[in-house]
């Protein structure tokens, strides 16, 4: 795939990614995402509750509030 420059319109190679291998367990448990935005995608709640790191929930709209 290709990445376009949106001014001139130049394409250039998409840089290609690896996955690289979550820490352990051990050291997940102390990462913390402080800027996280869970309604504004459609994420179950088993998919929360699997994860290894803690979030601080944050809402984009005033009705997710409570959520």
């Amino acid at each position: 795939s290709v990445t376009r420059n949106p001014v001139d319109g130049t394409t250039t190679p998409a840089m290609e990614t690896q996955a690289l291998p979550l820490p352990s367990p051990d050291i997940l448990q102390h990462v913390v995402d402080v800027h996280c935005h869970p309604t504004d995608t459609d994420v179950s709640d088993g998919s929360m509750d699997d994860l290894k790191i803690k979030i601080c929930a944050m809402s984009s709209r005033a009705d997710d509030q409570p959520k």
